[in-house]
């Protein structure tokens, strides 16, 4: 498995492509909104692995009214538990 950088290809990070090191397209970022919040969906892509075959990666819904959630998996969870928010304070 070998490591590299990935890049936003748009500054809207909710709908977007992430290119790899050749600018090749590896996820794309998708949201949609909707009266009660939005949904996020994050694609892997399957371009250049011999496949056009996309696998969704994530499903995150943002609730204005009650938790979020993400689809990870299989398993659906508060966001809260998959991504923890870490507070860092300097002096």
């Amino acid at each position: 498995m070998s490591l590299y950088t990935l890049e936003f290809l748009h500054s809207d990070v909710l709908n977007t492509v992430i290119v790899g090191p050749n600018r090749q397209p590896v996820y794309h970022v998708q949201t949609q909104s909707k009266l009660t919040g939005h949904v996020t969906t994050i694609r892997r892509l399957g371009i250049g692995e011999g496949t056009t075959q996309d696998e969704i990666v994530a499903v995150l819904d943002h609730h204005l009214t009650s938790k979020d959630t993400v689809e990870f998996q299989g398993q659906k969870i508060p966001l809260k538990e998959w991504m923890p928010s870490v507070k860092t304070f300097s002096s």
